[in-house]
């Protein structure tokens, strides 16, 4: 069971499908992402058609639909650039992360990875507030 779970966690994420997740966090306090306290938010699953050059996203909040992205360049399933269709930020993938637009950055939002996300959602939300920058990866921002 436990090497399941060490497997499972580890794992390059949705390696074997279409799809891609993207795991955001956000710090709620503090000035820096080394100094701040994490919540995490909700997930958001992309599902990635290269031939097509097509990108569908749902929010794992329970309420959303799934969406089309537009003006989509798709070099592979980790590699990517769409708008959305309201024009209000470009969601892009670099080596399997999802990359920090302006609007994040302004918002104190960052991208974690698989089992960071979790462990905060489960450590944050039953025993101590979760801070510093050992759970914060490097970021890929994306270029003003």
């Amino acid at each position: 069971m436990l090497l399941f779970i060490v497997v499972w966690a580890w794992a390059p994420q949705d390696t074997f499908s279409d799809e891609i997740t993207s795991y955001p966090a956000m710090c709620v306090d503090g000035t820096t992402l080394e100094n701040c306290h994490i919540i995490t938010l909700n997930r958001t699953t992309y599902r990635v058609n290269p031939a097509r050059a097509e990108v569908i996203y749902v929010v794992d909040s329970g309420l959303d639909e799934p969406r089309k992205l537009v003006d989509c360049a798709v070099m592979s399933r980790a590699d990517w650039a769409c708008s959305y269709p309201d024009g209000s930020a470009v969601v892009s993938f670099r080596d399997g992360r999802e990359m920090r637009n302006a609007r994040d950055r302004q918002s104190h939002w960052f991208y974690m990875r698989k089992w960071q996300w979790w462990y905060v959602q489960i450590a944050g939300n039953f025993t101590w507030p979760v801070t510093g920058s050992l759970l914060i990866p490097e970021q890929h921002d994306q270029m003003p």
